[in-house]
């Protein structure tokens, strides 16, 4: 069960992250954060260079802030009978 509930969170952190950076760079787009909109240029900057970057860094963030918690649980754990 533990394996599972982890799987599940691991799912939901990697899927939340990437809904997290596609508003992102959906938003920087339409405010013209990624440069001129000359012919979508800026949409295919989004899309190809700001999403996956954003997606990366934030999934990394997850995941170290997850495994910190887990560690503080863990050590929380001990002491208990």
């Amino acid at each position: 069960m533990k394996y599972v509930v982890n799987g599940l969170i691991a799912l939901v952190g990697i899927l939340g992250t990437g809904a997290v950076a596609g508003i992102a760079a959906i938003l920087m787009a339409a405010f013209e954060m990624t440069g001129s909109c000359f012919e979508g240029a800026c949409a295919y900057t989004a899309v190809f260079l700001v999403f996956p970057f954003l997606w990366i860094v934030l999934m990394v963030i997850f995941f170290a802030i997850w495994m910190s918690i887990r560690r503080k649980r863990k050590a929380l754990a001990i002491g208990r009978p």
